[in-house]
């Protein structure tokens, strides 16, 4: 179970560091990578369509936090 210490967030940004600003519809974590996941981007614009976007989990929170999966 996972109480609200256990929660962690954090903004996402592009390749380039800049801060992406389309709504995230859903995340998938990678099972075979614990720094990996996969998020679908939603522009809210009917003529956009969404991005599936290969994302890199980094930073010291990550392992500080102790909220490293196991298999």
């Amino acid at each position: 179970m996972i109480s609200g210490s256990d929660v962690r967030w954090t903004p996402l940004s592009d390749r380039d560091g800049a801060p992406v600003t389309d709504k995230a519809e859903g995340i998938a974590l990678d099972p075979d990578d614990d720094r990996h996941a996969w998020v679908v981007l939603d522009a809210d614009d009917p003529a956009v369509p969404s991005e599936l976007c290969d994302v890199c989990l980094d930073g010291p929170w990550w392992y500080d936090a102790g909220i490293r999966r196991t298999r």
